[in-house]
């Protein structure tokens, strides 16, 4: 929406923002809601510490997060190549379903010295 003023002859344009209330925080809202390039070659994802290689894997057809992550091409029509983006959070989201379904950092959140001490222990060889 423009509102329009006259200042010493010459019109000025005013911008209003519309600001819109999310609703109650959910599960997703704690990931990032941004979409990021595949890494070329040699590189690692700043997001997932995964590379080139292996990102490509997870999200080619076939892949394993396919299903549970969005992803698009940027390429102009009749390009051979483009630049394949992925959604962050969808693909974090994916990786905690992953290590909850694998069972790992079941106790996480429940940090103590009484829990974490004795394994630091026994993997030490018994020297505190």
């Amino acid at each position: 929406m423009t509102g329009c003023d006259r200042n010493g002859g010459q019109t000025i344009q005013r911008m209003k923002t519309l600001q819109i209330a999310e609703s109650s925080a959910t599960a997703e809202s704690t990931y990032p809601n941004a979409y990021t390039a595949i890494p070329p070659n040699g590189k690692t994802c700043p997001h997932t510490g995964l590379g080139h290689s292996h990102l490509y894997q997870l999200l080619s057809e076939a892949g394993l997060a396919r299903p549970y992550v969005r992803t698009l091409s940027l390429r102009q029509p009749g390009s051979r190549k483009g630049k394949c983006l992925f959604h962050v959070g969808d693909f974090l989201a994916f990786l905690d379903a992953l290590a909850s379904q694998q069972g790992s950092g079941l106790r996480r959140g429940e940090p103590s010295a009484e829990n974490i001490a004795p394994a630091i222990i026994r993997n030490s060889g018994g020297k505190p």
